[in-house]
């Protein structure tokens, strides 16, 4: 499994158990004695066909963390280290994702909860809601990855 990297407001990587050692942020982004984040923030995720790779920002847009974390295209484990992953960001911020995007191969679906057609990988992930596997109180968008890549140009 990947694990969660705090990241310094300029976007450097740097390693969760010595963010807060390297960087007085305190007040800023409210971190307690563990060097965790507890704050709101947004949890973006591109389900690609080999990683997943997530970020989480604050609703202003700085960067707190990033993860990629590989899979093996067998038996949904992408689907299961994804709900791992971001269980992971909310143990690290202290609270759930106040908002989660997903961007994945495939034809999204009209209502725009899931993926409606990938033929030949990512076995599962047709009809799947994300809403629900996430056990969100929020719905979670889904759209192509490469519609989400040109909308973030």
């Amino acid at each position: 499994m990947g694990q969660v990297e705090a990241a310094a407001p300029e976007g450097h990587r740097i390693p969760r158990k010595t963010f807060a050692a390297r960087f007085s942020l305190g007040e800023r982004y409210g971190l307690n004695s563990e060097g965790d984040v507890s704050m709101q923030y947004i949890l973006g995720i591109d389900l690609g066909g080999s990683s997943i790779k997530a970020v989480s920002v604050t609703p202003e847009g700085h960067l707190l963390a990033e993860a990629n974390v590989p899979f093996v295209d067998r038996d949904r484990e992408w689907a299961h280290k994804l709900r791992v992953l971001v269980g992971d960001f909310a143990k690290q911020h202290g609270a759930p994702a106040m908002s989660i995007g997903i961007a994945a191969p495939g034809l999204a679906a009209r209502d725009g909860r899931s993926i409606a057609h990938l033929p030949g990988r990512l076995m599962g992930i047709e009809g799947l809601d994300w809403t629900e596997w996430l056990g969100s109180a929020q719905p979670i968008p889904v759209l192509n990855d490469a519609h989400a890549a040109l909308l973030g140009e």
